[in-house]
């Protein structure tokens, strides 16, 4: 697997589309978005909980921390040590268009963005450090399957330096903003990606069960793809593309 300087290949991330005028926005945001769904016609089934999500085996743990802790020893800034993991372990990693788990992406070596997110945030939590994400767009934008419009983007994720270090306030006094130094971890660079938007924790979530039920609802599990939605409704409620 090729690697950049600091950044790490990965692999687009399929959602279901998201196409709205600014009206029909306006009209979700003032209705709950669990309303827009008739629930009568689904069984609600049981999901993956967030801590199956980004829980990792006790061995990849012991492993992970061995190895931060002789990096620390060695100089190496924390949130780059969360890199250097990353980029060792993932030399043969494949690109695969499910959306894992943290320990299934380990044992699989394979697996896309969105499940090397979530491994990374998974590591990044173990060594205490905070993180954020941007989503990224890229040509073709669009793609259907059948009835399905999937929006093709993937994330890249900023691991932030602990809070002691590298941080520092713009020297415009009218200004407020803060920077924090950190490793941007890119996994999947190229020229034509296009940022997008910020995102958050809750985001990550949102996508990754959101992505679970895009695939739940191309294999006519509906039901499935019915409790998936909820799921990711419950961390970005007011998000209309979550039920487009």
């Amino acid at each position: 697997m090729k690697f950049y300087t600091l950044v790490i290949i990965t692999i687009f991330s399929l959602i279901t589309g998201c196409s709205s005028t600014n009206n029909q926005k306006q009209i979700l945001q003032t209705i709950p978005l669990t309303q827009v769904i008739n629930h009568a016609l689904f069984s609600q089934q049981p999901t993956l909980s967030e801590q199956a999500i980004f829980e990792l085996s006790e061995v990849e743990t012991e492993q992970f921390l061995a190895y931060a802790k002789k990096q620390l020893l060695s100089g190496i800034r924390t949130d780059r040590v969360v890199y250097n993991y990353l980029e060792n372990q993932l030399t043969n990693f494949t690109y695969h268009g499910d959306t894992l788990t943290s320990t299934q992406t380990v044992n699989r070596a394979q697996g896309n963005c969105i499940s090397l997110a979530v491994l990374t945030q998974s590591y990044a939590r173990i060594l205490g450090l905070d993180t954020s994400f941007q989503e990224m767009t890229s040509e073709p934008v669009y793609a259907k399957e059948s009835n399905l419009v999937y929006v093709a983007n993937h994330f890249r994720t900023m691991v932030y330096a602990p809070k002691e270090i590298g941080t520092a306030k713009n020297i415009n006094p009218i200004s407020t903003i803060t920077t924090r130094a950190g490793t941007l971890i890119d996994y999947f660079p190229t020229r034509d990606s296009v940022y997008s938007g910020s995102a958050n924790h809750n985001d990550l979530l949102a996508k990754f069960y959101s992505n679970l039920a895009a695939s739940a609802l191309a294999n006519k599990q509906l039901n499935m793809a019915y409790s998936l939605i909820l799921q990711a409704n419950n961390y970005t409620p007011k998000d209309p593309c979550v039920f487009r």
